[in-house]
Parts: C-alpha cells; sequence; structure tokens
C-alpha cells in the first residue's frame, strides 16, 4: 500500500506542471501583452550569471519565447519558491500564503461544522426512513442545497447585519467577521454531508446482518453506533475528499463576498487587475491543496477498511 501512495505523491510533480502549462497558456492568448515585460533571465540578461538556467539560455542564446518563459516559471517554482517574475519585489508568496491561512480557517471550520451537524441529521433521516423526521429533513436539505450561495450571503447580511446588527459586514476585523461566510460556505457542506450520509446509513440498514441483530434482541443504540455507524463510515470517508473540495471552492465564492482578505479574492484581483503570474501562484498552491486532499482522503479510508488496503497494495505491486 506504502508503494501505491508512493506513486500517488511521485505523479503530483508532473501533474501540477501540466495543469500550469494549460494556465499558462491560456494566459498567454488572452493577454499577451501582460507577459511582454517577463524575460526568460533571472534579472535581465547578466552574462556570467551563476543562475543554472541563465547559463543554458545563454550558451543555447535561447530566445524569449512561451515555452522558455514557462521552463523559467517552473525553474523558479520549483528551485527557489518564486510565483513568478520579480516576485522579490511584489511578495508574491509571501501574499499567496498569508491570504491561504485566512481561507483555510473558513473552510476548516465549514468543512468541522458540516460533519458535526450533517452526520446525525443523515443518520436520523435513515433510521427515520419515511417518517415526518426523514421528509423535514430531506426538505431542508434540498432547499440549502438550492439556495446559491451569493443569495444566502446576502440574507445574512440583511438578517445578522441590517436587521440583528450583530456581526460586521465586510473585511475581517475581528472572530466575529469569520461567522457569517463560515455559516454560508457550511451550509453547501451540510446538504451534501446529509444526503451522503443518509445514502450510506441506508445501504447498511438493507443488509441481511441487521436484520439478524434485530432478530437477537440486541438494542437499537448498540446497533446504530457499533454496527450502522462503524460500516457505513467507509463510504462517508470517501466521498469527504469531495465535501473538502467543494467547500474550498465555497470559500473562494464567499469571499468575494464579504470582502474577505482570503485567496478567492486574490483570484478575482488577479484576474481583474491582468496579474498572470499572481493567478498562476493561486492556481499552484489550490492544485497542490486539492490534490493533496484527494491523497489523504484516499489514505484515511485505506486506514479504516481492509478491503481498500488489499486492493491499493495490488496496484502499488503492479
Amino acid at each position: 500500500m506504502s508503494r501505491y501512495f508512493l506513486k500517488r505523491i511521485i505523479l503530483l510533480l508532473p501533474t501540477l506542471l501540466a495543469i500550469l502549462l494549460a494556465v499558462f497558456m491560456l494566459l498567454n492568448v488572452t493577454s499577451p501583452a501582460r507577459f511582454s515585460g517577463f524575460g526568460i533571465y533571472s534579472s535581465g540578461y547578466a552574462e556570467g550569471s551563476t543562475d543554472l538556467l541563465d547559463r543554458v539560455f545563454e550558451s543555447t542564446q535561447a530566445e524569449p519565447g512561451l515555452f522558455n518563459k514557462y521552463l523559467r516559471y517552473c525553474y523558479n517554482l520549483l528551485i527557489h519558491g518564486e510565483f513568478g517574475a520579480s516576485d522579490s519585489i511584489f511578495g508574491i508568496s509571501q501574499e499567496i500564503f498569508f491570504r491561504l491561512g485566512i481561507s483555510l480557517i473558513l473552510a476548516g471550520f465549514g468543512f468541522l461544522i458540516s460533519l458535526l451537524i450533517g452526520i446525525p441529521l443523515g443518520v436520523t433521516a435513515a433510521i427515520k426512513n419515511g417518517d415526518a423526521a426523514d421528509r423535514i429533513i430531506s426538505m431542508g436539505t434540498l432547499v440549502a442545497a438550492s439556495i446559491p450561495s451569493y443569495t444566502l450571503a446576502v440574507l445574512t447580511m440583511v438578517i445578522f447585519t441590517v436587521q440583528l446588527r450583530w456581526l460586521p459586514l465586510l473585511g475581517l476585523s475581528s472572530w466575529k467577521s469569520y461567522v457569517m461566510p463560515i455559516m454560508v460556505i457550511a451550509a453547501a457542506g451540510i446538504a451534501m454531508t446529509v444526503k451522503m450520509t443518509r445514502s450510506a446509513v441506508l445501504e447498511v440498514l438493507g443488509k441481511q446482518y441487521i436484520t439478524v441483530l434485530h432478530a437477537k434482541g440486541i438494542s437499537e443504540r448498540d446497533i446504530i453506533f457499533r454496527h450502522i455507524l462503524k460500516n457505513s463510515f467507509v463510504t462517508i470517508a470517501s466521498t469527504l475528499n469531495n465535501l473538502a473540495a467543494q467547500l474550498l471552492c465555497g470559500t473562494l465564492i464567499a469571499e468575494n463576498f464579504f470582502a474577505f482578505p482570503g485567496i478567492g479574492q486574490l483570484v478575482f484581483r488577479s484576474v481583474s487587475q491582468g496579474q498572470p503570474y499572481v493567478l498562476l501562484g493561486t492556481v499552484a498552491v489550490l492544485s497542490v491543496l486539492l490534490m493533496s486532499f484527494n491523497i489523504f482522503f484516499d489514505f484515511v479510508c485505506a486506514l479504516i477498511s481492509p478491503q481498500i488496503r488489499m486492493e491499493y497494495s495490488h496496484k502499488g505491486r503492479k
């Protein structure tokens, strides 16, 4: 199994380079003027430069074409940790990681709230399948999933800022500023968690051994916590990657409505102001983050499921 996940981690680099190449070419087509000011050398044409790529370009008399600019960008990113030309001047790296920390706080709390509320509601809806409780929870889930994020953001602003005056409207001034963005992010996450938990628990409830446990007189509480939840958790855990990705994307949208200084606002600013290297840096960071989520949750599923461990061990030997 370790061999399989090692392969997955190694594949992160070529996948990232392919994503950056696609975005790099797209940006060059849509706004070629933005790239015209950036050369392929580290600091202009410096003969005798100690930079390895500079010496390669100098020896081959390379022209500043698109592919050479792409090589320079990837070299600076992987070797020097710079997210673009003039990174030391504009502080692209510092700004990206500062804003990423804020976005991860929003997404992390949204993820936690989605699990703490969504899983109990999903289990209740499955156990009370067809009853009034199931219908109420399913209706609430449908409403939460149907309301667009921007509509929910406006509603929270009207209720908690304009009417009740409990929370600040825009920006990041105190811990209260996190409340409304987290509410907007968690709403879609709760709806998704309820649906996947209900489906997973209903699948386990349909198994024959659950009927046998009821026939043996085992209490409903023990059946739920020792058997139903335990066996449905693998299915729930396998969908957590989609939940995490959805909440992170929702964070990017919510930040712009609440003028929150996260990475989502940075993405929209880089697009509107024509900052291609800032956009490339955010794409690189978000791509690595989403791919890491995928590997992490696959690893969690492998830890709790012997069948998945055997499957991954077989794939690792190939």
